[in-house]
């Protein structure tokens, strides 16, 4: 009669439990825009080389995100393009009417996120267009005497009505006394210097280049006897300490701001740090100041930071203090990434399909749980949980919090979507019974244990898990007395649990009957539970269709003084 109410207790508790579904009203991350970019055509005449460039191709971003540009799909690997849209020959390849008067490739642009593409035609013309060369007219620059060779005495000028790039070179030199940049910056040859006594005038040719075309001009160079007085640079805000806010997650590719300064002679200006606030910071030549390389800030460590910037015009300098202020940024942690939580893996696969997770009303919660979508809800409630996912696919379900038992009995379907135990963070279990019966698809992916230090029933814990096998043999079931029906039906269950203390369980029926596991690891455990100090007595373990190796003499050992304990063991053991 007193097991007959028993049961109908636990029928009516069974029948007792709700079922609630969840809604998330949580707003929607705004969404990416794609890139977009259309078809484009470009002319190249047959001779072009590889360092010429044919086109660039343009893409627009509505988010205006900083595109890249690659090619997907090439014709016999004969075009290249840089990550701003640059498009030209490969090296070493070139083009040939007569071949193909026309080459298609695809372009590919990517703002990080999404990527759009389209077909760029190459139409090949036989003939190349009239180029026009390049002008260049006289011209004349002032140096004095004491001029090093590290100073520019001036910059050559040319135009090209083609807008080609142009490169300049001495044609005709002066005792090789000079020399130019590509860019037409003249200065001293390295070891050279002026003497008005010896010479007050110095007459060049310098060239200029479109790359098919060339044109030259004479360039003459006036000595002067002294230095004109060098007027030293000046920032841009005078007396003002120069301030830039940044927020503490920048990186360091992100440009904090541009040091200004201005020199009444209109010298060439130089930037240079020359006090540093823990080596955080670096700013170019031309003043654009960010965070050196692997560096970051942290608003909670420091608010501001102070450095000293120097500029220079090669002959004077002038030093300010710039401040660079740090803002807030709420840190966004994602949930999985929390140590202390319990982390499952769910799959539905239907959109607006709902899962749901069991609980035990014998206690007490108050837990978070973040369903993985972006939504997640605070509970207080004892009653079983559940969601609805507009989207199918597997979602990563993480709770935090006091989150005492999990628990699945009859009849409850959606157990089958759950995939797998991925954390068990820190939470104190209070109960397994019945944690994970019918969870036919899960499987264990955890490498931490779970606290079952206030765990006494572990009852068809694992009933019916057809793909469970975790290496849980590690667990501390100091504390457990009910191992009844954990493991029945668990087919693919197969580890040696050996280790685990049985020193107070009462009552193992039924506990591994038709479960998968293999007589090795079979005998093992019950090895390991016989080498035990304080072996429970009078213990019925059920084990139906397993069996020890009864011909290992050990095993055979072990299982007879079990059976002197005495336990009552129900397998298929032919050593009995």
């Amino acid at each position: 009669m007193k097991n007959s109410m028993k049961k109908l207790s636990i029928v009516i508790l069974a029948m007792a439990l709700l079922w609630s579904c969840g809604k998330d009203d949580s707003p929607t991350p705004p969404k990416n825009s794609a890139p977009a970019i259309k078809a484009q055509e470009f002319s190249a005449f047959e001779g072009i080389t590889d360092t010429q460039t044919i086109g660039t191709v343009v893409a627009t971003d509505a988010d205006k995100d900083a595109l890249t540009f690659t090619i997907k799909t090439n014709d016999n690997a004969l075009f290249e393009i840089t990550a701003a849209g640059a498009l030209s020959l490969a090296p070493g390849k070139t083009l040939n009417f007569a071949t193909k008067a026309q080459h298609s490739i695809t372009v590919e642009v990517s703002d990080g996120d999404d990527v759009a593409t389209a077909i760029i035609t190459i139409k090949v013309t036989q003939t190349t267009p009239q180029n026009t060369a390049p002008v260049i007219a006289a011209q004349e620059f002032n140096a004095f005497e004491g001029i090093s060779d590290t100073r520019a005495i001036g910059t050559v000028v040319a135009s090209d009505a083609d807008n080609d790039a142009l490169t300049f070179s001495i044609k005709t030199n002066d005792n090789d006394l000079f020399e130019i940049t590509t860019a037409g910056e003249l200065s001293l040859a390295a070891g050279k210097q002026l003497d008005f006594t010896t010479k007050e005038q110095h007459t060049i040719t310098v060239e200029v280049s479109d790359g098919t075309d060339s044109a030259s001009a004479t360039i003459t160079i006036k000595v002067t006897q002294t230095s004109p007085q060098n007027i030293a640079p000046e920032f841009t805000i005078d007396g003002e300490l120069m301030e830039f806010t940044v927020q503490e997650d920048i990186s360091d590719a992100d440009v904090i701001g541009t040091v200004m300064a201005t020199d009444a002679d209109g010298d060439v200006l130089t930037f240079s740090i020359k006090t540093n606030s823990d080596d955080l910071f670096e700013i170019t030549a031309t003043g654009e100041l960010s965070l050196a390389a692997g560096k970051s800030l942290d608003f909670e460590t420091a608010t501001g930071h102070n450095i000293t910037v120097q500029v220079s015009d090669g002959l004077a300098s002038t030093e300010d203090i710039v401040v660079i202020l740090v803002e807030d940024v709420e840190e966004v942690i994602d949930p999985a990434d929390d140590p202390n939580a319990f982390i499952t893996i769910w799959k539905t696969d239907a959109n607006n399909e709902e899962i749901v997770i069991g609980t035990n009303n014998a206690y007490t919660y108050n837990y978070t749980i973040h369903w993985g979508d972006g939504s997640s809800e605070q509970i207080t409630s004892s009653e079983p949980v559940s969601h609805v996912y507009a989207t199918a696919g597997n979602h990563t379900v993480v709770i935090q919090g006091e989150f005492p038992a999990i628990r699945y009995i009859d009849g409850v379907t959606t157990s089958s979507k759950l995939l797998s135990i991925e954390q068990w963070g820190t939470i104190t279990w209070k109960s397994m019974n019945r944690a994970f019966a019918y969870c036919t698809n899960m499987t264990y992916n955890a490498t931490d244990i779970p606290n079952l230090s206030q765990v006494s029933n572990m009852a068809y814990a694992f009933y019916r898990t057809d793909a469970f096998n975790g290496a849980i043999g590690d667990w501390d079931t100091s504390h457990v007395t009910d191992m009844s029906y954990m493991f029945q039906e668990a087919a693919a269950f197969d580890q040696n649990l050996g280790g685990w203390n049985i020193s107070n369980v009462t009552n193992m029926s039924n506990m591994f009957n038709n479960s998968g596991m293999s007589t090795l690891n079979y005998s093992e455990t019950l090895l390991g539970w016989s080498n035990q100090d304080n072996v429970p007595v009078n213990i019925t373990l059920g084990a139906t269709g397993l069996s020890i190796d009864c011909e290992n003499a050990t095993y055979w050992t072990a299982f007879q003084y079990l059976l002197a304990k005495p336990w009552t063991i129900n397998d298929n053991s032919p050593c009995h």
